[in-house]
């Protein structure tokens, strides 16, 4: 890994005219970023059976009532678009 100084500038490990700086490799970055995944996986609390339920009725409900309201709108406007003439 490659040591940073307080301005956010990557600081090579080599000293003289052509120090190069260091990337952290691929596999690296991917090993990082997997230890964050799985640091973070134990931090999720999961949802009990009971309120699984509840929020799974909740949504049912939901989309039942939306799904109503949209077929009252569409009879409702196939019968006022039926007073049209022409149609």
């Amino acid at each position: 890994m490659v040591a940073k100084s307080n301005d956010s500038q990557p600081v090579s490990k080599k000293k003289g005219k052509k120090a190069q700086v260091e990337d952290p490799s691929v596999g690296e970055q991917l090993k990082e970023y997997f230890k964050g995944v799985r640091s973070e996986w134990h931090k999720i609390t999961w949802p009990d059976k009971q309120q699984t339920w509840h929020e799974t009725l909740v949504v049912i409900v939901v989309t039942a009532i939306i799904t109503l309201l949209i077929y009252i709108i569409d009879v409702t406007l196939r019968y006022i678009i039926g007073f049209i003439p022409g149609n």
